[in-house]
């Protein structure tokens, strides 16, 4: 009864579960030999006192797949300058995020840009920058989110292709790029197969660009007591 309510949840160790468990099974049941004791492999792992357990993970986006479609169709309609890839150089790539930690690194940033070191601001991150008395040199945006207009700057722009047309109204020398949600769905220009962050990807759009040395700042994804940006 239960696999036939749940198809796929509750599977037999010796016809699907062997070697690994399938994808989507929630028990694994044996019956005969062997038994749980007496199995090798991923069993022993997991048949123990505090043993081992399976969680799926699932990347989903904050954007509807349908919206997503759209906003790439539109921006790729645009016929913008594209991402070209660039020789290796000797400069510096200052990635920076919106992480709490921001606020302990000032003047290590304040250093980095004076030194002549490249300061690539992610989304909104650059307003912050700006009140420290620091000017973004790249803007790079991922968020297809029609909001995120608000945090267009003029400087040098790497859109991904998912972004709103409210983003790529506001900035008509924006250079584009497609994110791998866009890799089915576009001809031409480069995918940046960089995981599901804006900075995950900003380190291979300036590893495109040539950059070979990076400096991460803000990328903590961790609450510092109640506070999950360094700025509102």
């Amino acid at each position: 009864i239960l696999q036939d309510v749940f198809p796929g949840a509750f599977v037999s160790y010796k016809v699907s579960a062997k070697n690994e468990i399938p994808k989507g099974a929630k028990v694994v049941f044996f019956h005969g030999t062997p038994r749980p004791h007496e199995a090798k492999g991923w069993v022993p792992k997991f048949w123990k006192i505090g043993g081992a357990s399976t969680l799926d993970l699932m990347n989903e986006g904050n954007t509807e797949t349908e919206k997503l479609i759209k906003n790439i169709t539109y921006s790729t309609s645009l016929n913008r300058r594209t991402l070209e890839i660039q020789d290796p150089h000797d400069g510096h790539a200052v990635i920076v995020g919106g992480g709490p930690s921001l606020n302990s690194c000032i003047e290590d940033l304040k250093m980095r840009k004076q030194h002549g070191q490249q300061i690539f601001a992610l989304n909104n991150s650059w307003q912050w920058l700006e009140k420290q008395g620091i000017s973004s040199d790249y803007h790079v945006m991922l968020d297809a989110r029609p909001e995120n207009a608000e945090f267009v700057l003029p400087v040098r722009q790497y859109y991904a292709s998912q972004c709103a047309p409210e983003i790529w109204d506001k900035s008509p020398g924006a250079t584009l790029w497609n994110h791998e949600n866009a890799k089915n769905l576009v001809n031409g220009g480069l995918t940046l197969n960089g995981g599901s962050t804006v900075g995950l990807n900003a380190m291979s759009l300036a590893y495109v660009l040539g950059f070979r040395e990076m400096h991460l700042y803000g990328f903590d994804s961790s609450y510092d007591e109640d506070r999950h940006h360094a700025y509102e």
